[in-house]
């Protein structure tokens, strides 16, 4: 009788440290995690950009699929595309049946791109304070944080480049950022964030045809 309790403190701590482990891995989980989120007025940051539709990446300082413009189609990030529309959607903003994002996460509006710019930004080029790319760090703490240590109060926007409106062919990888907000500026254009190694902004308007990142707010 006397180890039958042992026994059983022990099955419930390997549960329950299983129960931990297993909820670790998903991508919401990690992304909530204080330190690996910026949040902003009421508005909370993903650490990470969209991969696979609905599906955040497995790192922040990676390159990630594009989208066009209120379409949940996820185009790769190298290499040609077959099947590319350079036709584009006039009806309305992002719609919620086309969210890219994961569950309970949505994309920015111009607004809310524009909070994040001015948090204050720096430019990084690639494995400078532990990122595999070149990018911006965002945030109060922009200018001290890394992703190899101390990310809180910061995110890493990676430069995702874009994919041409015309014929889907990639651009600017490395050099350039570019993100999609939630907002329509015309029936034509979409708004987003650009991000350059000069600075960064969120005036841009560009056809809705073109291939842009997704990084996701809740």
């Amino acid at each position: 009788m006397a180890l039958k309790k042992p026994f059983g403190i022990i099955t419930m701590v390997v549960i329950l440290f299983s129960m931990v482990a297993c909820s670790k891995d998903t991508a919401d989980v990690v992304i909530a995690d204080p330190g690996l989120s910026l949040t902003i007025g009421a508005v909370t940051w993903a650490s990470r950009n969209v991969d696979a539709a609905n599906t955040f990446a497995a790192a922040a300082d990676t390159y990630t699929s594009f989208y066009q413009f209120n379409r949940n189609v996820a185009w790769p990030v190298s290499g040609t595309v077959t099947g590319w529309t350079s036709s584009i959607d006039e009806d309305s903003d992002w719609t919620t049946a086309n969210n890219p994002c994961p569950t309970g996460w949505r994309l920015p509006t111009n607004a809310e791109q524009q909070a994040l710019v001015n948090a204050g930004s720096t430019w990084v080029e690639a494995d400078a304070r532990g990122n595999a790319v070149a990018g911006r760090y965002y945030g109060p703490n922009h200018a001290t944080c890394r992703l190899d240590g101390d990310m809180t109060g910061c995110i890493f926007l990676p430069t995702v480049g874009f994919r041409n409106s015309s014929n889907g062919a990639v651009f600017g990888q490395g050099a350039s950022g570019h993100y999609w907000s939630s907002v329509e500026s015309t029936s034509l254009n979409g708004r987003y964030l650009i991000l350059l190694s000069t600075g960064s902004s969120s005036v841009g308007n560009s056809t809705k045809a073109y291939g842009f990142g997704i990084r996701c707010v809740r």
